[in-house]
């Protein structure tokens, strides 16, 4: 995602010049509203009132267990169902506000036990790996490369977190990416990248949506 995007704005719009900042979500949205960073690529949810915003990628959520665990074996999506009184690496619901909500999501009418709360998916993906238990994940983290795990899909692709509220405002922000940048455009219909999974969404602060954009805060 990253990559092609800075391609993208090598090939297209050449003389900005893009300084990268590694935060989580909240740490972008923080650096938006000091006006140290003028753009971010995040997961949401945050103040629609404050930031637009524009959904760029979705993927699905999938399962990562440990390699032979009997999940890995029913050969079809797993339902909630199939996690009960299972120990689940979870997500900690402040910093990694949205993962959590999707993981307490689709675990709604489940029983799980949860062993962890972590920060980071690649630290849940490593805890899996070393037998602590099992935890839901986007899809992209089977490119993680990490030994000691199968990836597993979900039913549903793990849920349709795109009709939040949070998602229902497709801002102005990403226009700025585009060739012709200084011509108005009409605003996304909201819902227009509706699907199953996690979304990943370029947000701007709204009072400095004029501005040419000069940095970009990925994700990690």
């Amino acid at each position: 995602m990253l990559g092609a995007l800075l391609r993208r704005l090598s090939e297209q719009l050449p003389e900005i010049d893009v300084i990268l900042h590694e935060r989580v979500t909240a740490g972008q949205v923080d650096g938006l509203l000091r006006g140290e960073l003028d753009l971010g690529l995040a997961r949401p949810p945050f103040d629609i009132d404050t930031l637009d915003s524009r959904v760029v990628f979705r993927e699905p959520l999938c399962a990562a267990v440990p390699l032979g665990h009997p999940l890995a074996d029913l050969g079809r999506p797993l339902a909630p169902d199939d996690f009960d009184g299972l120990p689940v690496i979870s997500y900690n619901p402040v910093q990694s506000r949205y993962f959590h909500e999707l993981t307490v999501r689709f675990l709604t009418n489940a029983h799980p036990r949860i062993e962890q709360q972590v920060h980071q998916i690649l630290t849940a993906v490593l805890l899996v790996a070393a037998g602590r238990g099992v935890a839901l994940a986007p899809a992209s983290a089977r490119s993680l490369g990490v030994d000691g795990i199968a990836f597993c899909d979900l039913v549903r692709g793990g849920g349709d977190p795109g009709r939040r509220r949070g998602h229902r405002r497709a801002g102005r922000a990403a226009r700025h990416l585009e060739p012709r940048v200084h011509q108005p455009r009409a605003r996304p219909r909201a819902g227009a990248a509706a699907g199953p999974g996690s979304a990943l969404m370029l947000c701007g602060y709204r009072r400095i949506h004029n501005r040419t954009w000069t940095s970009i805060a990925p994700l990690p």
